[in-house]
């Protein structure tokens, strides 16, 4: 993935497209190189087929990375939405249910770009790039990823990720670990010893600290994630959490009211912290030992 996410930063052309290709092979989709398969003379670059979907569908891709302080304008909306008709064609017998069309950019679409883009998603290669990071880690089907190809104008990972399973129970992961950083003692199953007001800078900066020490993840976790996690903790109908500007506190309502209000969410939390604060007892405990074992200065 690492190789990947480099090359979308870097390439520019056909190497721009190749790696968009490879991008989409990550994410467990069957992808044709039309310049491959249909000469030098192909109209689009990319086939992008998911055929393991319950309803397979299939998308017609075009790529382009421009350099850095311009954008991808308009003109390449024209040559997709004209081209895409003849593919539509020929693949629409094998994929009946639905066909998409993508124009995956770098840096950035212009405005006239993302207006005029009424039937076509605008896809950024960093969104690209979080998208794999997702899947890396949550193994998103080609269902999951449908949401992807269906919207329209420029695509923002939240709207794709919202409709997924995975990621709500994610969502769930990120959450617990919240209310883990906000324990006085991440080791206390009673959860009830609570620290004073932490800022919100701070709170992501320990939620991202857990998540590499017990959850080992090791990539940086957006902020939107962490922040969305906190949203949900402390909305009027969970309450799990205050907010007073940028500080944050566990609320004085109990865990397992809290639990409840969050529902099904509430389930996974509640076992995802459980887990958490049993893993962090065992790097405390593994920390004393290595603190008692190494030689005194």
């Amino acid at each position: 993935m690492t190789s990947i996410t480099e090359r979308l930063k870097t390439q520019s052309g056909r190497d721009f497209a190749l790696a968009v290709l490879d991008a989409f092979k990550y994410l467990g989709f069957e992808v044709e190189d039309i310049e491959v398969t249909q000469g030098t003379q192909a109209h689009s670059d990319l086939i992008v087929k998911a055929h393991l979907a319950t309803h397979p569908y299939f998308a017609v891709i075009e790529c382009t990375a421009v350099r850095d302080g311009r954008q991808v304008d308009y003109t390449k909306l024209y040559q997709l939405g004209s081209n895409a008709p003849r593919y539509a064609t020929k693949y629409s017998k094998e994929y009946p249910s639905a066909s998409y069309k993508m124009l995956v950019g770098r840096p950035d679409f212009s405005q006239d770009a993302r207006k005029l883009a009424q039937d076509i998603g605008l896809l950024k290669a960093q969104t690209l790039e979080q998208l794999l990071w997702f899947h890396e880690r949550l193994y998103l089907s080609q269902d999951d990823l449908e949401p992807l190809f269906q919207t329209k104008g420029e695509i923002s990972i939240e709207e794709v990720m919202a409709a997924s399973w995975g990621m709500y129970r994610f969502d769930a992961k990120i959450c617990a670990l919240v209310y883990l950083t906000l324990l006085n003692d991440p080791t206390d199953k009673t959860v009830k010893r609570r620290k004073e007001w932490m800022a919100m800078d701070a709170l992501i900066a320990m939620v991202r600290h857990w998540l590499w020490l017990i959850e080992d993840i090791k990539s940086p976790v957006p902020d939107f994630l962490i922040k969305h996690a906190i949203s949900e903790l402390s909305s009027t109908l969970v309450r799990a959490l205050l907010v007073d500007e940028q500080k944050i506190m566990i609320s004085s309502l109990p865990f397992e009211n809290a639990v409840r209000n969050m529902g099904q969410l509430g389930v996974f939390f509640k076992d995802d912290l459980m887990v958490y604060i049993d893993k962090a007892e065992r790097v405390k405990q593994s920390t004393k030992t290595q603190m008692a074992s190494s030689p005194s200065s």
